[in-house]
């Protein structure tokens, strides 16, 4: 409950950061699978993540347990830390869109799209860095496995490390949290037809 409190208000407070061009860039396909009562199957692909200026999450993950006092602690935690993120990107986009016809969840395997998170990089945060994500979406029609859409959310901060932060991935998470509100605002003015 702490946490989630923390990630809510830590969500409102870096919402307000600005943002240079455009934090959406619609790079191809047909907008209007954000109109109408369709639904979205929301999957996270980091196989090919950048994290904190390493190539990899492979290498990140090794990097990090080889600085850890408890290598395999590290890991579990980054594991769970992890799945978090897709979780609380859901939740935000879940409850920003709630008013509209439009659903997402990530175990929903009826959706009529699936929508595939694919961050280019993270930065986990510092005491004195924002953490942040950069990522492509790619929107596939359930049915046929044809790509429908593709999207470029520019990079969105989370927050800094500090002292009541007890993990890397919580301030990845409040990175994921806002990169959902971006897309989430995007997704309305495309209901307004903006």
């Amino acid at each position: 409950m702490k946490l989630n409190l923390l990630l809510t208000f830590g969500l409102m407070a870096c919402s307000l950061s600005s943002m240079a061009g455009e934090p959406v860039t619609f790079i191809k396909g047909d907008k209007t699978i954000f109109r109408g009562d369709n639904s979205f199957l929301v999957e996270m692909d980091l196989s090919t993540t950048s994290i904190d200026a390493l190539d990899t999450e492979e290498g990140f993950v090794q990097y990090n347990k080889g600085k850890a006092k408890d290598p395999e602690k590290w890991e579990n935690g980054w594991k769970t830390d992890k799945a978090s993120f897709l979780t609380r990107y859901v939740e935000t986009m879940s409850r920003e869109l709630k008013k509209t016809s439009l659903k997402v969840s990530s175990d929903d395997p009826d959706s009529k799209y699936k929508m595939i998170l694919k961050p280019d990089k993270i930065h986990t945060g510092t005491p004195v860095r924002y953490s942040s994500v950069e990522m492509k979406i790619s929107v596939v029609d359930m049915a046929t496995q044809e790509e429908v859409a593709i999207l470029h959310v520019a990079d969105v901060r989370g927050v800094e490390w500090g002292m009541m932060t007890p993990t890397v991935g919580m301030t990845v998470s409040m990175a994921m949290m806002n990169s959902a509100h971006v897309l989430d605002k995007f997704i309305k003015k495309t209901l307004a037809g903006k």
